[in-house]
C-alpha cells in the first residue's frame, strides 16, 4: 500500500502519553518531568497535523472546475416547480 500516508494516531498517542506526564510531573512538583511531558505532547500535536497534512498530500486532487461546471449546468435548468 504505497499510497497511504503516515498513520495519524501514533501523533495522538505521544500526545496523550506527554499529558499524563505532564499530570504525574504537576502532582508531584516535578518540574523536570512536566517539562518533558509538555515536549512530548507539543512533539505529538505536531507529529499528529504532520501525518495528516501528508495523507491529504498523497490524495488525489479534487475536480473542483468540472464540479463548478456541472453545478453551473445544473442551475441553468428550470426546475419542475418553476414550469408550472
Amino acid at each position: 500500500m504505497a499510497g497511504v500516508g503516515p498513520d495519524p494516531v501514533v501523533g495522538m498517542g505521544v500526545g496523550v502519553a506527554g499529558l499524563f506526564i505532564m499530570a504525574v510531573g504537576g502532582a508531584g512538583n516535578w518540574h523536570y518531568c512536566f517539562n518533558v511531558g509538555e515536549a512530548l505532547l507539543l512533539g505529538g500535536a505536531a507529529l499528529f497535523i504532520g501525518s495528516v497534512v501528508v495523507s491529504v498530500m498523497k490524495q488525489e486532487p479534487l475536480d473542483l472546475r468540472g464540479r463548478l461546471s456541472r453545478l453551473r449546468a445544473r442551475a441553468k435548468k428550470p426546475s419542475a416547480d418553476a414550469r408550472g
